[in-house]
């Protein structure tokens, strides 16, 4: 009997790992890829942002007074048609200590505290909602502040 129960279980927890993983897509949301021209300050959200690579990051933060303190990242993109008036995710790596996200001015979220009361994020990566109705038809600017430690 406990050989006919264990077959039994056997295939059920079969069946439903094959049911699971049929009902499983790849992912085909559409992507609005963020890679090129970003530029950065480190005075400021009104300071000058200069041109940079991302693969350059840690050479910016290698510029920062004892390789720590604020960093603001800039970029600009377009919503492809099909996107229009649907709510939109960006999406950031893993964020070590604090960051804060804004879509064309408007603030829509941060992630671990800033300087004085510091808290670490843990390194977790990090997501922003950013609704339809804060984005432009033509171009859209994002900013991502971050405070970074580093040794």
């Amino acid at each position: 009997m406990g050989k006919k129960i264990f077959r039994f279980y056997s295939l059920f927890f079969i069946l439903l790992f094959l049911t699971l993983l049929s009902s499983c897509e790849k992912n085909r949301d559409p992507i609005i890829n963020l890679d090129t021209k970003w530029t950065y300050s480190i005075n400021g959200i009104h300071g000058n942002f200069i041109p940079f690579e991302l693969s350059d990051f840690s050479k910016i933060i290698k510029s920062l007074p004892d390789r720590k303190g604020n960093i603001y990242l800039k970029t600009n993109f377009s919503i492809p048609l099909e996107l229009k008036n649907k709510t939109l995710k960006c999406f950031l790596g893993n964020i070590k200590i604090a960051s804060e996200c804004y879509v064309n001015g408007n603030y829509i979220g941060n992630a671990g505290f800033f300087p004085p009361n510091l808290f670490s994020t843990g390194g977790r990566s990090t997501s922003y909602t950013i609704p339809y109705v804060l984005c432009n038809d033509v171009q859209n600017e994002l900013i991502i502040h971050v405070y970074v430690e580093s040794e």
